[in-house]
């Protein structure tokens, strides 16, 4: 971080992978989302977005995760 839209997303847990994987910018507007399953760990993503500061988010049920994310 900071990159030019190329993600790889890891899962690290016990469970099988069922949730959701957005991005949105910091006024919340969503640029990208993606349902999850399956027992796959490992996703990449090649997303073409503006420059900006953005979070992504996975989402799982009442869990969630936050991380900052740079595109120039």
């Amino acid at each position: 971080n900071p990159n030019a839209g190329k993600f790889t997303f890891e899962y690290y847990g016990d469970n099988f992978l069922i949730g959701t994987l957005k991005i949105v910018n910091i006024v919340g507007k969503e640029f990208f989302s993606h349902q999850m399953s399956g027992n796959s760990n490992k996703k990449e993503f090649d997303i073409k977005l503006p420059q900006g500061v953005y979070f992504l988010q996975y989402i799982e049920g009442e869990k969630a995760i936050t991380k900052k994310i740079v595109i120039q």
